[in-house]
């Protein structure tokens, strides 16, 4: 069984906590998951990398260099859209189930999660028509009175959907996705080239890495500030990756326990920027998404207008829940950090 479809069967029995931490967790590694590579940088595999990579291969010499420098954010960015696909689909089942006594009709005047697909009330009754024939289908379990008014509505079964999170992505289409990235990300032909002003070296084959795309300050603080072979750059990806694995933990355990007060996107939107802000050696791949909020009003604004399950998203309220989720995490982070450098500095001692 496919993750949508385990995910989609989740909610239909009203487990939408089991549901929601499916779909927020456990489906993005599913498509990329970040790993070390053997020169000890962080990289995606998985089936959504490879058809990334794949369909890298395909551009314009030109323009292979830029794609190549922006790989993981276009990862990232079909992910997202991906992610949105699978997100309306539970959030319908989710008001049907909520609302059971709704027709066709109801649902296509009530439902908000079209997270701004635009569609005409006609095409909206189209779509959750046929979604909801899909599902019936799939054998999930729909509302009697909603499962009564879908008796008498013809469908043809190759035109169902199957809910594979793979078929989706197999189908996706990949050229039409680089050129809305491009057009979003403002990204052309000319390319930023990061340069150690300090070093009297000529550019090698090293500097060659950076001739595209933006750069992380943890990567420009790795790559520039340190030497590769550096104990402290050895140790920089472990604590990275260390802390990153946790950091998502803690983000997990709060999504779990109060699945309605927007944790991710507090995260995404605001406390992860700060993490990687302030520890800028370490190379986290926590998942940060545009835009990034940094006054509480401006996060509460972005989730109210972005993310419609998130309940009572008011200034207030978003700032004592980043405020508390932010805390759990500098506090973790500073434990970890302080321990190293106790170590180090005493290994140094021994050493001296």
């Amino acid at each position: 069984m496919s993750l949508w479809l385990e995910i989609l069967q989740q909610t239909a029995a009203g487990n939408t906590s089991e549901a929601r931490r499916m779909l927020d967790f456990e489906l993005p590694l599913i498509l990329r998951t970040p790993e070390i590579n053997p020169e000890g940088s962080w990289q995606y595999r998985g089936p959504l990398p490879r058809r990334v990579w794949n369909f890298i291969e395909s551009l314009p010499d030109a323009e292979r260099g830029m794609a190549v420098s922006r790989v993981e954010d276009f990862v990232d960015y079909i992910a997202d859209l991906i992610m949105a696909q699978v997100r309306r689909t539970v959030s319908l089942l989710e008001h049907c189930v909520k609302y059971p006594g709704h027709s066709i009709a109801d649902i296509a005047e009530g439902f908000t999660g079209w997270d701004g697909m635009k569609r005409n009330v006609s095409d909206r009754q189209s779509w959750i028509r046929k979604h909801l024939l899909s599902m019936s289908a799939a054998d999930i379990s729909l509302p009697s009175q909603i499962a009564d008014e879908l008796k008498g509505v013809a469908s043809d079964d190759n035109t169902l959907y199957g809910y594979h999170e793979i078929a989706l992505l197999n189908k996706w289409q990949l050229d039409l996705s680089w050129s809305d990235f491009k057009s979003r990300e403002e990204i052309g032909r000319s390319y930023l080239c990061v340069e150690d002003s300090g070093s009297d070296e000529e550019g090698g084959v090293g500097d060659e890495g950076f001739d595209y795309g933006a750069l992380t300050a943890a990567q420009v603080v790795l790559n520039l500030s340190t030497p590769a072979t550096s104990e402290f750059a050895i140790d920089a990806i472990r604590l990275g990756r260390e802390l990153t694995c946790d950091l998502l933990q803690v983000l997990e355990s709060f999504t779990v326990n109060k699945p309605t007060d927007g944790y991710l996107p507090i995260a995404r939107h605001n406390v992860w920027w700060k993490i990687v802000l302030k520890y800028a050696a370490l190379p986290f791949k926590l998942g940060e998404r545009d835009p990034f909020c940094t006054a509480d009003i401006e996060l509460a604004r972005h989730i109210s207008e972005s993310y419609p399950d998130v309940i009572k998203p008011s200034r207030l309220n978003i700032f004592r829940r980043r405020s508390r989720f932010e805390e759990k995490c500098l506090t973790h982070s500073q434990t970890i950090l302080m321990n190293w450098a106790k170590t180090n500095f005493s290994d140094s001692q021994k050493k001296e």
